[in-house]
């Protein structure tokens, strides 16, 4: 376990870029979640880390917390490799509301790298939400589509709602709820 001091630290939400780190060590490419994740459902990670000739990569590890703790761990149930692909997961029983906070630490004979840098003061963040609420107006037939879970590779979910079932135009609002 990994306790920080409870100031400084800055929280990077997903974003749609892909974040890489200017290390001593192995270069850690990796696109963070730019969507939420749904509790009790594992979390899956993927960072590229490629090695160069002749270099080992030594240590590799995801430190994650609940959002909002003051203190990491590095306990990921999973960790698989294709290539210099990684995919690390994070137990479903260890994504709960309001989300967790992580960074990836890679060392190799040539330095160490963390992603973002700045971590473990620095870090990303996965908002972890008990339901998602689409609004929509209803004047035609409409589809509305509700996003997927990128966590769980759930595809997004699609609702085609008539305008004769109900008067137009209407407001009308979906809302999914996950089952724990």
């Amino acid at each position: 376990m990994l306790d920080l001091p409870g100031q400084g630290a800055t929280a990077l939400s997903g974003a749609s870029q892909v974040k890489s780190a200017t290390p001593t060590g192995p270069k850690i490419t990796h696109t963070p979640l730019s969507q939420f994740a749904y509790p009790n459902q594992p979390l899956k990670l993927q960072a590229t880390i490629p090695t160069p000739p002749g270099e080992t990569l030594t240590t590799l590890r995801v430190f994650w917390k609940p959002k909002g703790s003051p203190s990491f761990n590095d306990s990921v149930s999973t960790k698989t490799k294709s290539g210099n692909s990684y995919t690390f997961e994070i137990a479903s029983s260890n994504v709960n509301v309001p989300g967790i906070d992580y960074y990836i630490d890679a060392r190799s004979d040539s330095g160490i790298s963390l992603l973002p840098s700045g971590a473990p003061n620095t870090y990303f963040t996965i908002e972890v939400l008990e339901s998602v609420t689409q609004t929509a107006q209803v004047t035609r037939d409409t589809t509305i589509t509700l996003p997927s879970d990128q966590t769980s590779g759930a595809a997004a979910t699609s609702l085609l709602v008539p305008a004769f079932s109900i008067p137009t135009p209407t407001p009308i609002l979906i809302q999914t709820k996950t089952s724990a």
